[in-house]
């Protein structure tokens, strides 16, 4: 006998309902208009980002801020991955990091070209103690770039436990992007996964034709199903006045009111970044380049 079943989804925007979750409030750091080319969480080729990408009008060389007191912990300079990169340690517990720079400020050159003569290396990474280079919140401590693994001028700006050194997710901390354009969602794939299961009399997976009825809600076709079977979503959201299309804050997927699945990006690992492959559809990214976020545990 087969029984009829109700599916839901709510989508929510880390954009559109940033919590201001702490008492300890941070400046922005950097003084233009804030629109985000990536957000925290975002499934990407080959890692989950770990913080949000603040666009720079296409420019280098803005002035960038340290976003509360603290000291200068880590700098580190490379040809790849973050390119001139600023680790900032707060009273907190928490650390800012600041990736992609063009240039450092005056006392922070003053250490590295310093460290790179010493081991005639442009390749450098610091560290250093909390006397060294003590910084206050809005001092400048470096200029917007394009350096490392980056694609085009912007601040990869993040925020980690400094113990752990665990990404938290910077919209939850008192970083207000202005945003009222909800989530879109573009796909919905029905996936077979037991051995007898079969949608719609196949038993390969099924993309499953939907409306939208307006911003909140869309209809899916109704589809019949035996076995076990799972269900991916693509999805992305953008915010006012931009037109990228960024990740999405977290996923819910009910079964007749019950949650069978939850997705939230509020704070990852670096190690999070291997399972990857199992929170997308993996082959069908590799065949069209799309993002599908799989709602459901692969079998093994």
């Amino acid at each position: 006998m087969r029984t009829p079943a109700t599916l839901a989804f709510f989508w929510i925007s880390s954009l559109l309902f940033a919590q201001h979750n702490d008492d300890h409030k941070y400046s922005l750091p950097i003084d233009i208009p804030i629109f985000l080319s990536g957000t925290f969480g975002e499934l990407r080729s080959s890692n989950i980002h770990a913080g949000i990408d603040i666009k720079t009008q296409g420019r280098e060389g803005f002035p960038l801020k340290a976003v509360s007191d603290g000291y200068v912990s880590r700098i580190k300079v490379s040809t790849s991955g973050y390119g001139k990169a600023i680790y900032i340690n707060h009273p907190d517990g928490k650390t800012s990091v600041y990736a992609h720079l063009k240039k450092f400020s005056a006392p922070i050159v003053h250490e590295v070209r310093k460290k790179q003569y010493d081991i005639q290396s442009y390749e450098v990474e610091l560290f250093f103690e909390p006397s060294e280079l003590p910084v206050s919140k809005n001092e400048i401590i470096g200029f917007s770039g394009n350096t490392g693994g980056s694609f085009g001028p912007h601040l990869h700006f993040e925020l980690r436990e400094t113990t752990t050194q665990k990404p938290i997710n910077p919209l939850l901390s008192h970083f207000v992007i202005e945003d009222s354009v909800r989530p879109v969602i573009h796909s919905l794939i029905a996936y077979p996964i037991s051995e007898e299961a079969i949608v719609n009399s196949a038993k390969q997976e099924l993309q499953i034709p939907f409306q939208k009825i307006n911003d909140s809600i869309y209809a899916a076709d109704p589809i019949e199903a035996i076995g076990k079977i799972g269900l991916g979503i693509g999805t992305y959201d953008r915010h006012n006045n931009t037109y990228n299309k960024n990740g999405v804050y977290s996923i819910t997927a009910k079964l007749n009111g019950t949650q069978i699945k939850a997705l939230q990006f509020s704070k990852i690992r670096f190690s999070d970044s291997e399972y990857l492959n199992t929170l997308i559809d993996y082959p069908r990214y590799s065949r069209t380049r799309q993002r599908i976020q799989k709602l459901f545990r692969s079998p093994g």
